[in-house]
């Protein structure tokens, strides 16, 4: 289920766990004159890491968690899209894809990350 980010207080915890967003790790979906992630502003990447955060921890493959900015009309889904244990790193991993949409515009990327011993995802780039 869904969980309302905008109803949720962001926990400081997602800083060090995933920051995928912050760190511009985006591929552009279309081409613009203008990057998307230099529209974010500072609660974006805190809602989409959050965001990110919930997928990896509770969606099931083709499940979306969305992400929405009322201060600013951004927002953003993060879906799973596949779950394997990796037996060389004794890890599970999950490949998930995150768009986020502002204006007119959207970007997109893929990546893939593995929970570590502690418990945390670690993003694989």
């Amino acid at each position: 289920m869904p969980v309302d980010l905008t109803k949720t207080p962001v926990c400081t915890l997602l800083f060090t766990t995933l920051l995928l967003s912050a760190c511009g790790q985006f591929t552009a979906k279309n081409k613009s004159s203008q990057n998307i992630e230099n529209l974010l502003n500072t609660e974006d990447p805190q809602l989409a890491d959050y965001a990110t955060r919930i997928a990896l921890e509770t969606l099931k493959k083709g499940q979306m968690q969305q992400w929405n900015n009322p201060k600013t009309g951004h927002y953003g889904e993060v879906s799973i899209k596949e779950t394997w244990y990796d037996k060389t790193s004794q890890q599970y991993c999950r490949l998930y894809q995150e768009t986020i949409y502002i204006n007119a515009q959207s970007q997109n990327f893929e990546d893939a990350a593995c929970r570590n011993k502690r418990g945390a995802w670690v993003a694989k780039r």
